[in-house]
């Protein structure tokens, strides 16, 4: 970034000092150099080179809020500096402030609508956030300006890699999820022609690898991703699932905890941060630690089987009606692991009345919740009371034979669900049939068979009631179990999840 000119209204930090402390910084002494920026900063407060490295600085030792700091006062000082914007764009989405990241990038993308920076920032926010649609639109758009930019064709993958879901190996008779992984393939390996050193793009190798069941080529790609971008907890998070998978349980261990180190401070990293807890809980069952899988998974102390406030049969009936006849459903979207069912979209706004008095009911039943939990210090759920959050809602409708396969929910703190319509069972349907179960993960995560079911003694099945509430913690693996009716009639279901905001 260049210089902008302060035009005399603060004097500019010394070229002589400033110097010093980029040699101290090229020269790994982080520390030290932050210290000279900070001393020559309180003399020349308006110098942009000094926000601009004192930021860079916050943001690569994971210190989201001071690299806020930094770059508002700079987008501020020098309004006129598109740079500015979009690395304080940066920082807010370090910190978990992704409406704000977002507004950035936007006004960025204002002042020059060729900015494919900003629409590649806004295509990673928005894919991030489950925003698919406007993901593919912003990667497709920068695209047509730099078709052979490494980050575009980086996050084209992502997108396609987005219409698997995390939950093990793709089958062969597959083609629709072969067909995507083939499109992910494709565009990583043109990021990494372009950049052979790309993190994500490698990491990207790898979790193909990964779905298409080669473990080594899957471990070779993550690791080396970690080794040129250690700051990526995601490229952590890959690398120990795929350890794990392999039945290597110190090195998934070593690579899930250093994720945890990298990250911000919750709720920034909201994603990673549960998925290499829900891996961490499976190392210790794995290894043989009861304690540490129950300190993470032990559903007396973090499942909630309970119920709204007042009689909900009447409701039932009205969500019943307006979500088969005025919500818009899904078969087996690809993005998620419904199967012999129809999903809607986000439901937290919009609806019919039904689906808005069920809203404010669940508001309160979630603030009662989160009062009564329990308080553990430092523990990934108990330990955290998220004092700003929102929901998002959607309704499943499954058919005969309809099931969500073992998956969990990585933007949530804290998950639910509620039963709107449940069908008496077929006469020879099993007993379990339909029911939720917590804890057990996806067959492919114990592909070394290092999960036997003497090592998951925390599994957990609810009854599929009615007028049923269930509170689970996001990290939690789940599934439902087939079912099978004795009538025609769908079973109904609604489900959240609670989103922390900074």
């Amino acid at each position: 970034m260049s210089r902008p000119d302060t035009g005399g209204r603060m004097a500019a930090a010394p070229d002589e000092g400033f110097a010093q402390a980029m040699a101290l910084l090229n020269g790994g002494q982080v520390a030290e150099a932050e210290r000279r920026l900070r001393q020559l900063q309180v003399v020349a407060p308006a110098d942009a080179r000094l926000m601009h490295m004192l930021g860079l600085i916050a943001l690569q030792t994971n210190r989201p809020a001071e690299a806020v700091q930094q770059f508002e006062k700079a987008v501020a000082t020098y309004p006129d500096e598109p740079g500015f914007r979009g690395l304080l764009g940066n920082a807010y989405r370090a910190a978990g402030r992704l409406d704000a990241a977002r507004d950035a990038y936007l006004a960025v993308l204002a002042d020059d609508p060729a900015s494919v920076p900003a629409l590649i920032n806004l295509g990673n926010l928005a894919l991030e956030k489950g925003r698919l649609d406007e993901a593919q639109a912003r990667y497709r758009r920068a695209a047509e300006i730099e078709p052979a930019h490494p980050e575009v064709q980086n996050g084209l993958g992502q997108l396609a890699l987005g219409q698997v879901p995390a939950d093990g190996t793709v089958p062969d008779d597959d083609p629709r999820r072969q067909a995507a992984l083939a499109a992910a393939a494709g565009h990583f390996e043109r990021a990494l022609r372009a950049a052979p050193d790309h993190p994500a793009a490698l990491a990207g190798r790898g979790k193909v690898a990964a779905a298409r069941g080669d473990t080594a080529t899957a471990l070779a790609a993550l690791d080396r991703a970690l080794r040129v971008a250690p700051g990526q907890p995601d490229v952590a998070v890959s690398l120990g699932k795929t350890a794990l998978r392999a039945g290597r349980l110190a090195p998934a261990k070593a690579a899930l905890e250093h994720a945890l180190q990298v990250l911000p401070p919750w709720p920034g990293g909201q994603a990673q941060r549960q998925y290499a807890h829900c891996y961490l809980s499976y190392v210790a069952a794995a290894a043989g630690d009861t304690a540490g899988y129950a300190a993470l998974a032990d559903p007396a102390e973090m499942v909630l089987v309970g119920a709204l406030d007042g009689d909900s049969s009447g409701l039932n009936t009205a969500l019943a009606e307006e979500i088969l006849s005025q919500i818009p459903l899904t078969w087996e979207p690809a993005d998620t692991t419904t199967s012999a069912g129809r999903q809607s979209g986000d439901l937290s706004r919009g609806g019919g009345p039904a689906i808005a008095a069920f809203r404010e009911r669940l508001a309160a039943a979630v603030a009662r919740r989160i009062d009564d939990l329990p308080f553990r210090e430092g523990h990934p759920f108990l330990g955290h009371r998220p004092r700003r959050y929102r929901f998002n809602l959607w309704a499943t409708v499954l058919h005969e034979g309809g099931h969500q396969r073992p998956h969990i929910h990585p933007r949530g703190w804290m998950s639910g669900v509620y039963y709107v319509q449940v069908p008496e069972l077929a006469a020879d349907a099993p007993a379990e049939a339909g029911r939720l179960e917590l804890g057990r993960p996806e067959a492919q995560l114990d592909a070394a068979g290092i999960l036997p079911p003497e090592r998951l003694t925390l599994v957990t099945q609810v009854a599929a009631v009615p007028g049923r509430l269930v509170f689970f913690p996001s990290y939690l693996f789940h599934r439902t179990i087939p079912f099978r009716g004795a009538d025609d009639r769908p079973r109904i279901s609604l489900a959240f999840d609670v989103l922390p905001e900074a």
